[in-house]
């Protein structure tokens, strides 16, 4: 009974908290990678690798299922 009164409060909660949570790692991600010095080398190796991901057509809806399905067991476990 609890859950149930929670949950439709909580289930959209947890989901800006995840979503917001990711939006500011990325942007601490980013603002560290701005204050870094460039390493030709390293950014070679990112290139080529980002090259190769594009040939092989692996697109990111593999990280998007796993969010997905994160939200999805969240969804399943906040459930009466």
């Amino acid at each position: 009974m609890f859950a149930s009164i929670l949950y439709p409060v909580m289930g959209p909660a947890i989901r800006r908290s995840i979503a917001q949570s990711l939006k500011d790692l990325t942007q601490q991600i980013n603002q560290a990678l701005e204050q870094r010095p460039p390493d030709t080398a390293a950014l070679e190796k990112t290139r080529a690798y980002l090259i190769a991901e594009r040939r092989q057509a692996a697109p990111n809806d593999v990280l998007l299922q796993q969010i997905n399905t994160l939200l999805a067991r969240i969804d399943r476990e906040l459930t009466p």
